[in-house]
């Protein structure tokens, strides 16, 4: 199971997701941003673990 991310670690990644879909892009789209956001802050994370984390942290089901 995935660590939880913590609420200030999450702020840039949520951020980056929101902005994403108001700027029309698809959910699945502003998710790999959010999760590169969030990557770029914690690179010895693997990919498919951060976006699995970001993707709890935003409330998206799988």
């Amino acid at each position: 199971m995935a660590k939880r991310i913590d609420k200030d670690e999450f702020c840039a990644a949520r951020a980056a997701y929101r902005e994403q879909i108001e700027f029309g892009s698809e959910k699945d789209t502003a998710l790999n941003l959010a999760t590169i956001v969030y990557q770029q802050r914690h690179p010895c994370v693997p990919a498919g673990q951060a976006r699995e984390m970001v993707g709890a942290a935003l409330g998206l089901g799988n």
